[in-house]
């Protein structure tokens, strides 16, 4: 098996930490970086997905913050 971390823009440091530990612990890491579209790709090649976090959902809880700064609530 083989481990794939997507290389993100926003934490790179964080994410550099999370791929040392993976290989210091033995795992076989395939650093991904690219645009949306070798993104998809790998995605669509891979064989499972454990997991993953999209901008969208820091964009998501941004906004459900700004509104209930604004006291709403959405």
């Amino acid at each position: 098996q083989k481990m794939s971390v997507v290389l993100g823009v926003s934490h790179p440091d964080y994410c550099q930490a999370v791929i040392d530990l993976a290989r210091q612990e033995g795992h076989e890491v395939e650093v991904l970086e690219g645009d949306l579209k070798q993104l998809a790709h790998h995605l669509l090649r891979a064989k499972k997905i454990v997991g993953m976090d999209s901008g969208t959902t820091h964009l998501a809880k941004d906004v459900q913050t700004a509104a209930r700064r604004a006291g709403r609530h959405i």
